[in-house]
Formats: C-alpha cells, sequence, structure tokens
C-alpha cells in the first residue's frame, strides 16, 4: 500500500540535519577510493599513457620495441590488441587508440609496467611519429571555417522580428566566455581484474556505471553481463565523470584481459587536466528590444558552443542551454539559435549545470549591460521581467509556481537589507576614488530532469536480514554531494526505523542494472523514488504479518522508531522481521521510479522536458581597488528553494559549494590553451593549480548566508524535495553583476560597462580602465530605435584585442616576432604558460593604447648597450585597432634582446639588419588625444626599390626631436609603417622584473657615477673580466600629465630635445617618457660581480645597502644562446617612501667628470615642472603635484641610469664612438 510520493509519515528521518554518511572517513582519512584499493590488490600493473604532442597530426608509425626493453615493461596496448571495437564513445567518434590525433595530449597508446615509474619510462621509450595537420582551437577559427559537429537547433516562440521591430530600445551585440576544469580532488581511476571465469569486474570512480559497463564490453567485445562495474565512492565528479572515464576503464579491463593481471589506470593532476573535458566555453551574438519601461520585448541570438574534439554530451548539453536562455525571464518574442564547433581541443562534457548556466549567463550579461543604457537599475530591470503565473517557457513548458520567484526575490532583498546597503554603498563611493563597491541581485530558475526523458527512471534493491538490519544499493553514485546520506533517510522514513538501521552499499551494475548517470540533480528524485518504492513494498509485507498477529486491519497498524504496534499492543522491529521470515515472508524488494508527466520533441524543441523548477535569489557586494583591478566578496546572502528538504544540513553545503564554484567559473578560473603556430600549439597552458587559478578561503565571501525558502514543498518529488545539486551554481551571476556595479561607479553616471568573463581582476582593471576614460570594450552593443547609437562589448578573449598582463612582477607584451615567445621566457625565469599570443587571422594592428587623461610619451634610445627604463603607473594595454582603453603605463627594465629575421621597425625605431636585437615600445598621448605607434611593422620598409630604408626612417626621427616637423611620432605611425598582416603572428615578449639590473659586456673597466643625497658624486668599480652591471639609482620620480603632443599634429613636441634618443625633452613641454630596453651583448654566465655596497642618495635619509654583496650573483636566467642575464642588485632594496624627481629636465648627455663617457638618465613625469621639488606629504595625501593638472601621485619605482663608455660605443659601431647612446 504505498503513499503519495511527497507525503511524510509522522516523525520522518527525513527533514532533519544529520551529517553527511561518510563525514567521519572523509576527515580522518579512513574512506576509501578507487585508486585506495591497489594496495590491497596483489600483482597489480601500472598503466602510463604515450601523449600526442600535436593539436592534430596523422600518426605514421609507432615503434614499441624499446619499451618493452626497460626493466618492468610487461606489455604496451595499442589499436591492434583490442578484440571488439577500438571506440570508447556513445557516439561512435572516439577511438580509444587513435591513427588521427585531435587533441595536444592524446593518449595514442599505453604502456603496463611493474610499476608506475617503470610504465613512465616505458612510455618515454616509444617513438611515435607525426603528421601534423591543421588546426581549429578558437571558437572564432571554428565560426570562420565553420567547423561544426552534430545538429543545429533552434527554440523559438512567436515572431522574434516583430518583437524586436516594435521596441522602443534595442540593443546587440556579441559575448564569449570559457569553460571551466572540474578539478576534482580525486582524479580518474580505474582497476580491472578477470577472474577463473573471465568474469571482467572493474571498479571505477564514474558516475555512470551502466554506461561504463557497456562501453568496457563494447572494447572487449563482451556482453554485458560478462562485465561488472562498481563505483565505490568518488572525490568529487562535478559532471566531469559521466562520461569521461569509460575510456579509461576499458584501459585497464583489455590490459587484465591480455595479462591475466590486475591492471590500475590512475591519472596525475597533468594528464587529468590535458586528458579530459572540461565546461563547454561559448560564443554568442544577440539583439533584444526592450519597450518604454523595460521589459522584454524580442530576443534573437545565436550560441556556438565549443564541443572539442568529439561530440560527447554536446548536443545535449546546448539543448539545456537553450532551453535555459530566458533564465527567470519572459520574453514573448524569442528566437535561439544553437551548434557545437568542432575543435582541436579536449571533448568537452557535463559540468553541473550541463548548458543550463551558460545559457542563463547570456541573458543575463544582457540585462546588465542593458539596464544603465535604459536608465534602470539592474535589479529593476530584472524584477519587471519576472515570470508571473500562468505563463510559459519558449519551449512550451508552463511555469509551475512561478510566484516564487518573485517571493525568493523580496525575501533575499529583506535578508540582505538591499535598500539601505545602497545607500551605504553609495556613500563610500563618493568618499574613496580608488575603491568602489557595487551590489546586485539577481534570480535563478533552473530545470529539473534529464533532457532526454529515458534517462528519467532508477532502480534500487532493499534486503531486510532476518536480525532486522537493512541494506540498501540503488544506481547513484556518492560523489560527496551526500545522495547516499540522504537514501538512508528516505529508506529510514519509509521503513520507519531510527537511521542507524539503515546501511548503504556500494553501486555496482550486478545489483543495480541500467541504471542513469547520477547527474541532472535528478539523483535524490529517481533514486529516492526507487528506494521508497523497494521500502515501501517491504512494509506493505510486514504490516500484513502485524496485523494479523495483533488480530487488526492492516491500517491500523503504525511503525514508528523500530516499533511496530496497533492500539495497545506493539513489538519490536526485529521480532516481527523474525516472525516473517519463519511465515516465509518475502523481506527483499526491487525498487523502480520513473519520472511522470515528461514528453520531448528534440528535433523541434518543444515540449515539457523538466519535472518542476527549482527557485532561488542571491545578493552579494563586492570591493574593487580600482588600481589592481583586485576586488573582495565582502558578503553574499542566499535564498534557495529546495522544496521540502530531505536533509537540511547536505541541502546547505550543496548551495554553499555549488555558490562557490560559481564564483570560481565566472571570476577566476580561465583555461588557456597555447594558440601559437609554434611546436606548442593546442597545448594547455594552465594545466595546474601553479596557473589554473581556483577559489581559495580568501575568494570566499567575508559573509555568507544562506536560507532555505520555507512552506515551498514540491508536489510529485520524494517527500517533497527539491533538487540542490546544480541550481546554487547559477546564484553566483550575483558576484559577477555586483562587480559590474562597482566598476560602473569608477566612471560617469550611465556608463555601460564591458566586463569580461571569467571576470579576473585583470578584466575588471580592463574595465575599470575604460569605465574612467568613458570608453567601451573590444565587443561592441548596438544601440538602435530613438536613442543615439551605443557601444559597449564584452568578451573574454577579444577578437582583435592583444592586452600587455603584468604577472609575478613580470611585464608581458604581445611581441609581434615569430621567434621571440621561448627566448624571452626563458631570460625572464617565467614558463611559457604564463604568456599568450594572439592567432594570426584575429590581428589587424597592435599599438600601445594610452587613452585621456593620463596620457604617457614612449620613446626608445638607439644605442648597443643595455638602457634601463622608468617605470609610469601601472599596467599598459595593446589594443588591436582600438584607441583610449588604457590610462596607466607599465614597463618593466630590461626586456632581453630579441633576434629578428631582417629589418624591423618597433617604437618609431628603425632595428637594424638581421640578427639584430629588438628595442621597445612607443606612444604619444595627451589629455586631449591620443595617437598609436604600432608596437612592430610585420613588414620591412623599403625605399620603393627594395633597398632597406633604415637610416632614412631614423633621420625621420632625429629631424622630429630636433623639434623640424611637428608631431613625428604619430606620423610614422600612421604612414611610415605598414600594419600587421592578418596572418600576421603574436607571440608573447616579457619584460625584465621592476628594478632589475642588465649585465652587459663591454670589454674594458667601467666607472658609475651615483648622486648622492647631498649633492656629492659616489663612484664604484664595476668589473669581472668583461662583465658589467647597470646599476639603479635610488630616486622616484612624481609624474603629471600636461604639454603632450597629440596626433592632429597641432602641437610640436617642444624643445629641450636637440640631441635625438639621449632621455625627455624638456618637463614644461613634455609628458612622461617611457623608455624599453635595447640590446645586450656578448654575456656568460658567470663572472659578475655585485656592487659593492653603498648608501644610495635619498632626501632626508640613506639608501638601505645591500648587506651581502654575493646575492647579486643570484637569480641569474639564461636567454637562448646566452646573450642575455639579469642580476639583481641593491635596488631592490631602495626606499620608496618619497615622490621626487630629480635630474636634467632637458634629458642632455650628462658628461660625468674624468669618465670620458656620459650619463644617459630616464626620468619622467606627467607635467614634471617641478623639477628637484619634492611632493610634500600633505599634496601627496591629497593627491596634488605641484605646478601640474594631475591628481592621484602614485609611488613611482627609481630612475635607471646607464653608464656607457666610448669603447662600447666604438665597439657597437656607432659614429665616432662618442655620439649618443
Amino acid at each position: 500500500m504505498s503513499t503519495p510520493l511527497a507525503q511524510r509519515p509522522p516523525q520522518p528521518s527525513v527533514g532533519q540535519a544529520v551529517s553527511h554518511e561518510s563525514a567521519d572517513l572523509h576527515v580522518t582519512g579512513a574512506a576509501l577510493y578507487t585508486d585506495d584499493l591497489v594496495g590491497r590488490t596483489p600483482g597489480a600493473l601500472h598503466a602510463w599513457p604515450v601523449q600526442a604532442p600535436h593539436a592534430h597530426a596523422r600518426v605514421t608509425a609507432r615503434h614499441t620495441d624499446a619499451a618493452l626493453e626497460v626493466p618492468g615493461v610487461v606489455r604496451v596496448l595499442t589499436a591492434a590488441d583490442v578484440p571488439g571495437t577500438n571506440d570508447s564513445g556513445i557516439h561512435h567518434d572516439e577511438p580509444l587508440f587513435p591513427d588521427e590525433v585531435q587533441y595536444h595530449g592524446q593518449a595514442v597508446c599505453w604502456v603496463l609496467g611493474e610499476t608506475l615509474e617503470a610504465a613512465r619510462l616505458g612510455a618515454e621509450a616509444v617513438a611515435v611519429t607525426y603528421e601534423p595537420l591543421p588546426t581549429v582551437l578558437t571558437l572564432t577559427e571554428a565560426i570562420a571555417r565553420e567547423s561544426f559537429q552534430g545538429a543545429h537547433r533552434t527554440v523559438a516562440r512567436g515572431d522574434a522580428e516583430e518583437g524586436l521591430a516594435r521596441s522602443t530600445h534595442r540593443f546587440s551585440g556579441e559575448f564569449e566566455f570559457g569553460g571551466q576544469e572540474h578539478f576534482y580532488l580525486e582524479t580518474h581511476a580505474a582497476l580491472a581484474t578477470v577472474d577463473e571465469g573471465g568474469q571482467v569486474f572493474v571498479q571505477s570512480s564514474t558516475q555512470h556505471p551502466t554506461e561504463t559497463q557497456e562501453i568496457v564490453a563494447h572494447v572487449l567485445g563482451l556482453r554485458s553481463h560478462e562485465v561488472t562495474v562498481q563505483c565505490l565512492r568518488m572525490g568529487g565528479g562535478f559532471g566531469g565523470k559521466e562520461m569521461q572515464p569509460h575510456g579509461l576503464a576499458a584501459v585497464a579491463a583489455l590490459g587484465s584481459v591480455l595479462t591475466g593481471r590486475p591492471v590500475r589506470v590512475r591519472l596525475n593532476r597533468t594528464q587529468d587536466m590535458t586528458m579530459t573535458g572540461k565546461r563547454h566555453p561559448f560564443h554568442a551574438t544577440w539583439e533584444v528590444g526592450f519597450d518604454d519601461v523595460g521589459h522584454l520585448q524580442g530576443l534573437r541570438a545565436t550560441l556556438t558552443s565549443d564541443g572539442g574534439w568529439s561530440l560527447d554530451l554536446s548536443e545535449a548539453v546546448l539543448a539545456r542551454a537553450l532551453c535555459h536562455v530566458d533564465n527567470s525571464y519572459f520574453v514573448p518574442d524569442i528566437e535561439v539559435h544553437g551548434r557545437v564547433a568542432r575543435t582541436h581541443k579536449t571533448s568537452q562534457t557535463a559540468f553541473r549545470g550541463f548548458g543550463g548556466p551558460q545559457g542563463m549567463l547570456v541573458i543575463e550579461d544582457i540585462l546588465g549591460r542593458c539596464a544603465p543604457a535604459l536608465g534602470l537599475d539592474p535589479t529593476e530591470l530584472r524584477r519587471r521581467n519576472l515570470y508571473q503565473p500562468g505563463q510559459s517557457t519558449p519551449y512550451g513548458q508552463p511555469v509551475r509556481h512561478a510566484e516564487r520567484l518573485q517571493v525568493v526575490m523580496d525575501e533575499v532583498s529583506e535578508r540582505a537589507d538591499l535598500a539601505s546597503r545602497h545607500t551605504d554603498i553609495a556613500a563610500h563611493n563618493a568618499a574613496h576614488p580608488h575603491t568602489k563597491r557595487g551590489i546586485a541581485c539577481t534570480p535563478v530558475k533552473f530545470g529539473i530532469s534529464f533532457n532526454l526523458t529515458a534517462f528519467n527512471q532508477a532502480g534500487a534493491l532493499v534486503h531486510v536480514y532476518k536480525d532486522g538490519s537493512v541494506l540498501i544499493n540503488h544506481g547513484g553514485t556518492e560523489m560527496g554531494q551526500g545522495l547516499h546520506t540522504k537514501m538512508r533517510q528516505v529508506a529510514a522514513t519509509a521503513l520507519g526505523l531510527p537511521l542507524a538501521a539503515i546501511r548503504l552499499a556500494p553501486t555496482r551494475t550486478d545489483k543495480v542494472p541500467n541504471t542513469s548517470a547520477t547527474a541532472a540533480s535528478s539523483g535524490s528524485d529517481l533514486n529516492g523514488g526507487a528506494v521508497k518504492d523497494a521500502c515501501e513494498q517491504i512494509r506493505e509485507r510486514l504490516v500484513t504479518v502485524a496485523a494479523k498477529r495483533f488480530g487488526t486491519p492492516p491500517d491500523e497498524v503504525e511503525i514508528a522508531e523500530g516499533v511496530v504496534s496497533a492500539g495497545d499492543q506493539s513489538v519490536t522491529w526485529d521480532e516481527l522481521v523474525r516472525e516473517a521470515y519463519l511465515a516465509r515472508v518475502q523481506l527483499f524488494a526491487a525498487g523502480y521510479y520513473r519520472t511522470e508527466g515528461l514528453h520531448w520533441d528534440a528535433t523541434t524543441m518543444q515540449g515539457e522536458p523538466f519535472k518542476y523548477f527549482a527557485y532561488g535569489a542571491a545578493v552579494s557586494e563586492v570591493e574593487v581597488d580600482g588600481f589592481t583591478g583586485a576586488y573582495r566578496v565582502l558578503r553574499t546572502d542566499i535564498v534557495h528553494d529546495v522544496g521540502d528538504s530531505l536533509s537540511p544540513l547536505v541541502d546547505i553545503g550543496q548551495i554553499e559549494g555549488g555558490f562557490v564554484q560559481g564564483v570560481g567559473w565566472l571570476t577566476l578560473e580561465d583555461l588557456r590553451w597555447d594558440t601559437s603556430d609554434g611546436d606548442g600549439r593546442g597545448r594547455l597552458a594552465t594545466q595546474a593549480a601553479s596557473t589554473y587559478k581556483l577559489p581559495s578561503f580568501s575568494e570566499l565571501p567575508g559573509e555568507l548566508n544562506v536560507h532555505l525558502l520555507e512552506r515551498a514543498g514540491e508536489d510529485g518529488a520524494v517527500y517533497g524535495s527539491k533538487a540542490v545539486g546544480e541550481p546554487p551554481l547559477m546564484l553566483a551571476f550575483s558576484v559577477r553583476e555586483a562587480l559590474r556595479a562597482a566598476v560602473a561607479a569608477f566612471g560617469p553616471t550611465g556608463h555601460v560597462v564591458d566586463l569580461g568573463c571569467p571576470s579576473t581582476p585583470e578584466a575588471v582593471f580592463w574595465a575599470v580602465e575604460a569605465a574612467r576614460a568613458g570608453t567601451t570594450g573590444p565587443y561592441a552593443v548596438s544601440r538602435r530605435g530613438r536613442s543615439a547609437p551605443h557601444s559597449v562589448r564584452s568578451g573574454l578573449r577579444g577578437v582583435r584585442s592583444a592586452r600587455l598582463r603584468v604577472l609575478a612582477g613580470l611585464l608581458l607584451v604581445p611581441d609581434l616576432v615569430e621567434p621571440a615567445g621561448q627566448a624571452l621566457g626563458e631570460a625572464a625565469g617565467v614558463g611559457e604558460d604564463q604568456g599568450r599570443g594572439l592567432p594570426r587571422d584575429e590581428v589587424d594592428d597592435a599599438a600601445l593604447d594610452v587613452g585621456p587623461d593620463r596620457g604617457a610619451l614612449g620613446g626608445v634610445l638607439r644605442g648597443h648597450g643595455p638602457v634601463e627604463v622608468l617605470q609610469v603607473g601601472e599596467v599598459v594595454d595593446a589594443v588591436a585597432g582600438r584607441r583610449g582603453v588604457g590610462r596607466r603605463v607599465v614597463v618593466g627594465s630590461g626586456v632581453p634582446g630579441v633576434r629578428l629575421p631582417g629589418r624591423w621597425l618597433r617604437g618609431g625605431r628603425l632595428l637594424g639588419g638581421p640578427g639584430d636585437a629588438c628595442p621597445g615600445i612607443g606612444h604619444v598621448g595627451d589629455r586631449h588625444h591620443d595617437a598609436q605607434v604600432p608596437l612592430l611593422g610585420r613588414r620591412r620598409l623599403d625605399r620603393g626599390d627594395g633597398t632597406p630604408a633604415g637610416e632614412e626612417a631614423c633621420h625621420l626621427l632625429d629631424r622630429a626631436h630636433r623639434g623640424r616637423q611637428p608631431d613625428p611620432l604619430g606620423g610614422l605611425g600612421q604612414h611610415c609603417v605598414e600594419p600587421i598582416e592578418r596572418h600576421g603572428q603574436v607571440r608573447p615578449a616579457l619584460g625584465a622584473e621592476d628594478r632589475v639590473d642588465l649585465v652587459d659586456d663591454h670589454g674594458l673597466h667601467a666607472r658609475q657615477g651615483l648622486a648622492g643625497g647631498g649633492g656629492h658624486q659616489q663612484e664604484q668599480g664595476l668589473r669581472r673580466g668583461d662583465q658589467h652591471v647597470r646599476t639603479l639609482a635610488g630616486e622616484a620620480a612624481a609624474v603629471g600629465c600636461r604639454g603632450v603632443a597629440g596626433p592632429d599634429g597641432d602641437r610640436h613636441l617642444g624643445r629641450g630635445q636637440a640631441e635625438a634618443g639621449r632621455g625627455v625633452p624638456d618637463a614644461h613641454q613634455r609628458g612622461p617618457q617611457v623608455a624599453l630596453d635595447v640590446d645586450g651583448q656578448g654575456l656568460q654566465r658567470g663572472d659578475v660581480e655585485d656592487p659593492a655596497p653603498r648608501a644610495l642618495g635619498v632626501p632626508g635619509g640613506r639608501g638601505d645597502p645591500v648587506q651581502r654583496p654575493e646575492e647579486g650573483r643570484q637569480g641569474l636566467a639564461r636567454a637562448r644562446g646566452g646573450d642575455h642575464q639579469r642580476v639583481l642588485t641593491a635596488a631592490d632594496r631602495l626606499p620608496r617612501a618619497l615622490l621626487r624627481l630629480r635630474g636634467r629636465g632637458e634629458g642632455r648627455a650628462e658628461p660625468l667628470p674624468g669618465r670620458g663617457g656620459e650619463l644617459v638618465q630616464h626620468v619622467g613625469g606627467r607635467g614634471a615642472a617641478h623639477l628637484g621639488q619634492p611632493v610634500t606629504a600633505d599634496r601627496q595625501s591629497r593627491g596634488e603635484c605641484p605646478r601640474s593638472g594631475w591628481t592621484g601621485v602614485r609611488r613611482l619605482p627609481p630612475v635607471h641610469r646607464a653608464w656607457l663608455s666610448p669603447a662600447s660605443r666604438r665597439r657597437a659601431g656607432a659614429p665616432g664612438g662618442g655620439g649618443s647612446p
């Protein structure tokens, strides 16, 4: 006698706050996972993959003989060993041992060894030859080349064109955002054995044991009943173990069948990240319309997901994205198209939300961007468009309990005190020009059930033993989410027993067959229904036995807390079970559940695919640092609808974890692949926790409040509960929208914020810069209708955008040269995965771009000795074809030289012939104008007759410096340097760390003069053989912003430039000077003598001398060919408390007495007319510079000086040995 699915009996176990059933084992380390079983399995072999070094290539030969000679290697598995079908995918497009490599790191064969080390060495000994093939890596490339796979789908209702036509406000744009690595604590693992009867038993860390069973049988040429798969427990899954474990389990099973021994496969972290799929990145183009009060009228969009190299679950992920593009909002006329791109990357797969978050992010980004343009508060715009009772989704499903959207929004707003905090935040922002706060409220509506209707079924097996103990087994898998805990509570409630009487066995396919994946947030709904069904079958039989014993009708018998009673008669559960056994009553049952009321047409994308919707809302407040883009999540309040919770403690944990994982996806986790044309093209650059940023405690909200919506029971779900696995992830939209609000506070009222995704501190910084400048980002949103056009675009990696990135104190320059990347990476001591270039077809032009208000002049000194640089401000932005994006400039001291083929121009300077080193970058800008000087012209300059135009170009610049031609750099950038060709390659080039000296070779004993704080001079000798260290003086410069030439040529560069390239013009006329290093020569690794300890002059005190001179010989980094090295010096300890500009503003060559050489000094300042005048503490606190129109003084690194001897110039070929350096 079964009861309604949602009805709870008196004193239920469900609804009680109990801890996770394995919590003690987890925290003590006693919990067993798949790979822990290897130690209990004697004689196990270990497998190691041979991974391909190409993103796309044909395997022409595999030579395994050398591997078999490695001690401990037992066998090499190849396609020839497969007795069944060489395929591990459900679409028959994933060969287990491929003949054509489809992504960088794909396994082409596997080596089995007695130890893991033997297997690894054997894999290194396998010789594989490849024929490289063309690759498609990015969504942009895939769309341009029409590289798609699977079916194209469309969700539509009404007439989108008509809805847009009647809109009074129309916007259009595009949005690209990244994927996410699962980063479960336990990597993929499988352990296979074969018994004496040939039965294959596989222990696998899998979310879908039945499908793992089917794939293993498929590969081995067996029937499913000959293979058993068990999942003990998983150390995290998040969807990443729904499809990806099958091939790995098949490798283990194949090895075990062939060798007759247990075989273990476990991926290390790097292998797991490079070989398995991730959350799908998406690209969206859209057009949306609103009426006069902000109601959505029409939406037309195209969503393109990056499916990677095979189809996997990409079609289903796309379908769910299309079904969730509306999120919580009613759009009367809508048309959304979807397609799956095929790229040469890992096959992207299921991830918490399964496409739903990607679809919802599109509409949330649209509303966040359009609200300021509509003159509405973003929260109010969202409220006005919430679903109302009686409305349906675009695919035709009525939105049940739509009123709960308004309820959760109201409740979370009240609990978060949203209204008063808006006022407090406005006051804070008015008082703090460099830190801004933002707050946002976002809702969630998420459909629960598998889109594929057939998956919405489950089974369970319940055993009651003669002593009254109960063992349950169901088709769901435990990955830390608490499913087994809930199933124990469901069984205890259905049987009327205390929780301690219930035990749960691991999931195995020979106990419960034909299971669905534990995914789609449906694990509790499906398996809970099956467990309840099995328990009620047993209970009904026992009630009949009790009624006979008591002599009462069965409906008067009650079972609660292990006691069976009817009226004043009672018996214990254990006694009744014993009596039932003796009466030959069946004490076990198989339960089954199928979700009723579902129907779905995957072709027309119409129907009712979901049992119900889960609702929620969150309010988050953040604080953003305008100088760095760093931010803190100050507080988050969440109200979430979990129905009538089965296990509140577990549900709250799931909400907290899902929210934090969503914050990681939206704001931190940035997957990067090498998109260059080099040997590493297609390699995942972020393949470890060292390069892939995961949320940590520091990224958690300072205050996190979670409340479960009350009186929200769901009819038709087990005991009235709702799913909680996936929906909370989308609550993190509130954090990203709060960041948008904080960034907007840096700009004018109504500024539309372009915020990339993931919204990393770097992305936030650029958005802040754009807000301050009142400009927009690399993507555009066109505003149509009654208002003037408006542009505000957003993206992960702008299609025509290259940005300089500051990482670990290093400046990463998108250098436009082919051979530069690796050498520079080595020279700076930084892994190559920290720099990223742009594909050839994504670049029209690249220039250093500095916006209004804080313009900067960049220049490069010619010469053949190292030229140190002055750092001004913070960040350089090089954006192709755009202006006014950056506002401050940072250049590092000493970019190692880059060997270039042919003559090249960079920063308005001819760099010489083949083999010469490449100097730096330049820019001209002022408060009103921006001019761009290309970083590097891809083509050679010539006079038209094929001969180089080197000297001519230099003379042009020289004449300009002498004041003979107005606006030389702007003109040179526009007319003398041809733009980079579309097929030009962009590679990263690295500047050396700030305040790091260069070591160069001059072949003689040089002397250096140092200015003391009291005006006296100090001298020191630098030599060891012919090595010389360029040291830094200990003074800093204040910067201003006046008198910089603009691109219109209406002002000349000013006086003080009589000698080309010798420093900066007069500070009364010119803005800051930014120089990037030229070249160093002939260095060897050893024999570098650090400068002796000395006191450097700083007004008001003495410098902090280096106490240990030997420190200067540490940290040398060798470039390719040994041409460039760096050595840390005393400058790293220089005091930086006082801003002061010293020296001559004209930048003339300043001879040092008795030295026969010149001291070249680079100084910088925006309106730095106050030479030698300190910035007082009170002025500094007010952000003022004397006689300068600029505010916001920052501390700057020291002025850098270089001593260049006449001999070094003669050796380098400078005219007369004594010309300008």
